[in-house]
């Protein structure tokens, strides 16, 4: 995440979402981490400050959303 994207996370709180899409040759997902800022203070996700902030996350960070194709 950028730095204004943390800083918007920040201030938005609960209405700020971060979707990873992932694909691969058999599958197409998305992982949802609402309130990314509010998951690092109760350490469900870690973030390295850089040129904004590497996140690391599980599963307990998020949930996934079923995706049609």
């Amino acid at each position: 995440m950028t730095t204004n994207e943390w800083s918007s996370a920040n201030t938005l709180e609960k209405n700020y979402f971060v979707y990873r899409l992932m694909i691969s040759k058999t599958d197409l997902n998305l992982f949802v981490i609402q309130d990314p800022v509010g998951k690092y203070k109760q350490s469900l996700i870690d973030m390295m400050p850089r040129d904004g902030a590497d996140i690391k996350y599980n599963k307990s960070s998020g949930y996934w959303e079923e995706l049609f194709v």
